[in-house]
């Protein structure tokens, strides 16, 4: 219903989940119900995530990654470094973070720009075929990318109880385990997922084809888990391997799965939202960390579109990758999981401040991007 309602607005649908999801996690806060218990819900929200960064990656090929251009590339390599080190500096400068991987984890989440939402607003923009709109898209896909590798090379850092004397040892084995993961993956996708989506398919018709994305899906995943990464990362790799063109194997997959991400999907979004305890604003410190992470958010991305030549273009690029969306929930989700030395390695006043900036920056970029394309004509 929140999702039907902020549509209207030409907004994304997440929004609505996820603020009906602060919402209804603040009422039962003041109503003092504990809803953590229900680890049933956590579950499936793992899996509507799984689901998630499957379809994106069914959105993406390898081929998309090559056409992107050097423009594209330029834009999204500033477009994550920037930001990690404006994130980094933000957090250890107000002391966000007890260790240098929470502050770092804090800049990770703002590296990556939402392909989705920036795709939905240029093609309801009627931009979609635009010169600057292939920069975006092409670099908001790299984006993606290196941030799913980043918060995976993370997550392996974290549960391994990283010290400041172990940095560079520590980094070595995550990054080896990465670099064979994606090796091994890529030649097991390539070789073996034609074949075995062909044989589900022909075998027991369109049931049998979303059984053998979910089999891929949750291959993929389990393996990325194995070698130290996020299982988002093996998630979207499946996808990204899965070849939907015309007459490929894996062609209807991703409409097939429509009706499970809309089951699973929005219930990782309202839960993301109900860990936000409205509550915390009251106290300015929380609320002086949100509004400085809106404008280092805002700001990294920005300049990534200003590496381009062309005034308006520049601007506009660098909107379009303002929108965090959906990878920065997931970023936020899983570093409220994540635990170092028994603290979770992005404390609840953090996670609140970067549910809000992807929920900002999800608003702004939609009405500065109208703004701009209707001083243009």
């Amino acid at each position: 219903m929140s999702a039907r309602l902020i549509s209207r607005f030409r907004l994304p649908s997440v929004l609505g989940e996820l603020l009906f999801g602060v919402l209804l996690g603040t009422v039962l806060a003041v109503g003092e119900v504990d809803w953590q218990r229900f680890s049933s819900l956590y579950f499936l929200a793992e899996i509507g995530v799984l689901l998630l960064l499957f379809e994106v990656g069914l959105e993406t090929s390898v081929e998309d990654i090559r056409k992107a251009g050097s423009k594209a590339a330029l834009v999204a390599v500033v477009g994550v470094i920037l930001p990690m080190i404006l994130g980094y500096v933000l957090s250890w400068s107000l002391e966000v973070a007890d260790t240098w991987l929470g502050h770092l984890f804090l800049g990770a989440t703002l590296a990556a720009t939402s392909v989705g939402i920036t795709a939905r607003v240029l093609k309801d923009l009627g931009k979609a075929s635009a010169p600057e709109s292939a920069i975006i898209l092409g670099a908001a896909v790299i984006d993606d990318v290196l941030g799913l590798v980043i918060l995976g090379v993370i997550s392996a850092l974290a549960a391994q109880g990283v010290g400041e004397s172990t940095v560079a040892s520590a980094l070595l084995l995550p990054l080896a385990k990465a670099v064979f993961y994606f090796a091994a993956a890529y030649a097991f996708g390539r070789f073996a997922i034609p074949p075995f989506l062909r044989f589900c398919r022909k075998e027991f018709g369109e049931p049998g084809l979303i059984l053998g994305g979910l089999c891929i899906c949750l291959l993929f995943g389990f393996a990325a888990q194995q070698c130290g990464l996020a299982p988002v990362v093996g998630a979207f790799f499946a996808g990204m391997m899965t070849d939907t063109n015309p007459g490929a194997a894996g062609h209807g997959l991703e409409h097939s799965l429509k009706p499970l991400l809309y089951i699973f999907v929005p219930l990782f979004f309202v839960l993301t939202g109900m860990g936000v305890d409205l509550r915390l604003f009251a106290e300015g410190s929380a609320l002086f960390l949100t509004l400085m992470l809106c404008v280092v958010a805002v700001a990294g991305k920005l300049a990534a579109g200003f590496v381009l030549k062309g005034g308006r273009q520049r601007w506009i690029v660098g909107v379009g990758m303002v929108p965090r969306g959906e990878v920065g929930l997931i970023f936020a989700a899983l570093g409220a999981a994540l635990q170092v030395d028994g603290a979770p390695l992005l404390s609840q006043e953090a996670y609140v401040a970067v549910v809000a900036m992807v929920a900002f920056t999800t608003f702004l970029a939609p009405t500065w991007l109208t703004l701009l394309y209707r001083k243009r004509s």
